[in-house]
């Protein structure tokens, strides 16, 4: 979608606004993409997803979700529990 600054309502956060746009712009120049196969561990994922709503509801930091995130990420790396990524066809 090719989302525009005016198509939020008033009252909408900006910083939102401004994050959606951006991204849609990147996507369309081909900067930026979607991957719908990308995976993390499980409880990395489990965290982002169960925090997420944090950061937006001011109860933590950016900064402190993405030092989070990276201890658990770093906690299943080091136990071997990362997603395995299968080679490319053909080779």
């Amino acid at each position: 979608m090719k989302w525009k600054t005016s198509d939020f309502a008033t009252g909408f956060d900006p910083r939102l606004a401004k994050a959606i746009v951006s991204t849609s712009k990147a996507m369309a120049s081909g900067v930026a993409g979607y991957l719908s196969w990308t995976a993390w561990p499980a409880k990395t994922e489990a965290y982002m997803w169960g925090h997420f709503e944090d950061i937006l509801y001011g109860r933590q930091t950016i900064a402190s979700y993405l030092k989070n995130v990276d201890q658990v990420f770093q906690s299943e790396k080091a136990a071997g529990a990362l997603p395995l990524v299968p080679k490319p066809a053909g080779m």
